[in-house]
């Protein structure tokens, strides 16, 4: 099985930029938009990608620090061709393979498969779409076993109520149907879909998540937001409050090569793979605090959910927690730094040898318990 990106388009609704450079290669927020469909065709099992383009070397530019598991080559167009003429022109690349094909605008923040069966066209459609613009896509119409009935390309009226996402499967006998069209040129991805339609052989695999084509301002400012948001690591952080309402410290070690090295801090963590920010805590408590009569692993008690604090000075959510310290501060021990301090809450306002983010968070939570009473 062969991939293929189309990206070989005009770009006329990102002008001026697309004036200069391919809209492939505009950024979302951290990588080239053509980095997507090619991700997405790799973790699909793909090894063999083949990228229509008029400036192959631009794209190559962008790529050449990535280190893909698949063998890249480029299909190049002197001008801008409808998906039916590219394919036709290509047919020599792709006779006689099935290939899985993405448009080079297509972000896809999700795994995606080629179809079970490999004798269908299959067409990958959502239900998640803004409706005031779902006549600026291809629309399907399915019945209850999702059956393509009608597949239009831009509707004014549609009949359906999927959205195409830009990727599509075809069989190995596409270049024998492209053979049949009574004529190529100007025929579109929907056009020769259609083609299987009438035979019936057009199957959908619909999809609920959120995805991006990244064709207009808008939608690239979109997208990248939403990269943005999914590079975003989080912590969880818990504030450790006695009866007296002091609270439980450590002093980091004095290390030059971690972040504010021998300055007082709350306990926390980072939240791994699957896990929730209250797993995170709990789990972090434990491994950083012990009973020092028996080292068995310190338990959290009475423990609630306060904000979420988003650090300014990082690309992290801090989650906040609060939980009842019943325990002695002779009867702990840190598994980590210098050691263990309770603090009132004046020292804590005027205490400068803290890590700045967890002050903050204190004094947030020290004012929300004023304004409480």
């Amino acid at each position: 099985m062969k991939g293929v990106i189309f990206a070989g388009g005009m770009g006329s609704r990102l002008k001026p930029f697309t004036n200069v450079v391919d809209k492939s290669i505009l950024p979302v927020y951290d990588k080239p938009a053509i980095y997507f469909p090619v991700s997405s065709l790799v973790n699909a099992g793909i090894e063999d990608i083949v990228i229509n383009t008029h400036n192959p070397e631009h794209i190559q530019a962008v790529l050449s620090g990535e280190r893909f598991p698949a063998n890249i080559s480029y299909h190049t167009s002197k001008e801008p061709q409808n998906v039916a003429a590219v394919l036709h022109d290509m047919r020599g690349q792709i006779k006689d393979v099935p290939i899985l094909t993405m448009l080079g605008d297509i972000y896809l923040p999700f795994q995606i498969e080629p179809p079970d069966g490999l004798d269908d066209c299959c067409i990958y459609v959502s239900t998640t779409y803004a409706p005031s613009r779902i006549s600026e896509y291809g629309v399907a119409q399915l019945n209850q076993n999702n059956e393509v009935l009608t597949f239009d390309e831009k509707p004014k009226n549609p009949r359906g109520k999927y959205v195409h996402m830009g990727t599509t499967f075809f069989p190995a006998d596409l270049t024998y149907t492209l053979g049949q069209m009574e004529a190529i040129k100007g025929k579109d991805l929907t056009d020769v879909a259609n083609m299987y339609l009438n035979r019936g052989r057009l199957i959908a695999k619909v999809y609920d998540q959120q995805w991006f084509n990244v064709g207009t301002p808008e939608d690239l400012f979109l997208a990248s937001c939403y990269r943005r948001q999914s590079k975003k690591s989080h912590c969880a952080v818990v504030i450790l409050e006695d009866e007296h309402g002091q609270f439980l410290l450590y002093l980091r070690d004095n290390k030059p090569d971690i972040a504010f090295p021998n300055t007082w801090a709350l306990i926390a963590g980072l939240v791994k793979e699957g896990e929730t920010p209250e797993d995170a805590i709990r789990r972090e408590a434990k491994e950083e605090l012990k009973n020092r009569r028996d080292l068995s692993d310190y338990v959290l008690q009475e423990l609630k959910f306060l904000f979420d604090y988003p650090r300014a000075d990082m690309l992290r959510d801090e989650h906040v927690f609060h939980a009842s310290l019943k325990t002695s501060i002779e009867d702990l021990i840190s598994n980590e730094g210098q050691g263990l301090r309770i603090f009132d809450r004046e020292t804590i306002i005027g205490l400068d040898n803290i890590a700045p983010h967890h002050r903050e968070i204190l004094l947030k939570y020290i004012m929300m318990q004023r304004t409480h009473h």
